[in-house]
């Protein structure tokens, strides 16, 4: 007859899941391993994989930020369940700032990479911010729908009866931002000197 084992594991297991907050998941934990236990001649190594993965999922209910940044679109409350694969808010990186300035495709042979610029924003256009291009778009979502090419940034044309030059978007990274007056979204003014490195 075989003698039950020695319940500290199940305890061990259970206290992971009490420090997440979670107390069903602790009790379901327990009783997993007594049961487990009593049909596997190696206990043990149940206890251990439910040790594990109660500290795989202790791991869950923290997350952590991948940099600095501001909170936005948030309108959750508190007790509201997460689902996976739907957003509960918006972090914007305030250390790094870009512009993105859409000139036309006949001014794309004098922007390069690496390039210095000069940003002004609308909210505050007596401030000079400087830049540097960071890249510059090489597709855009055609304005006809003749061809499906999804994922491409759409920049409509100004004029749609006239045929006039296509505009692709050119990154531009702003050097010394100032987290007060930049937001997502705003407008701004790109302006650049060909030639002009920031290198």
């Amino acid at each position: 007859m075989r003698t039950r084992p020695p319940d500290r594991p199940a305890r061990i297991a259970a206290t992971v899941y009490r420090l997440a907050g979670r107390f069903d998941l602790a009790a379901a934990a327990a009783q997993q391993w007594r049961q487990r236990s009593a049909e596997n001649p190696k206990p043990a190594d149940f206890a251990l994989a439910e040790i594990e993965l109660a500290r795989l999922h202790l791991e869950y209910t923290t997350v952590r930020a991948p940099c600095d940044g501001i909170v936005i679109n948030l309108k959750n409350s508190e007790g509201q369940y997460a689902a996976a694969g739907h957003p509960v808010f918006t972090l914007a990186n305030t250390s790094r700032w870009y512009v993105v300035a859409n000139f036309r495709e006949t001014e794309l042979e004098h922007v390069k990479s690496g390039q210095s610029a000069q940003v002004y924003i609308l909210s505050q256009p007596d401030r000079r911010f400087a830049g540097v291009v960071d890249s510059v778009g090489y597709g855009v979502f055609p304005d006809d729908g003749g061809l499906d090419a999804g994922g491409l940034p759409k920049v409509p044309r100004s004029i749609n009866w006239v045929r006039v030059a296509q505009r692709f978007p050119v990154r531009i990274l702003v050097e010394t931002p100032d987290p007060s007056l930049f937001r997502i979204g705003a407008s701004a003014v790109a302006i650049m000197t060909p030639g002009a490195s920031s290198h």
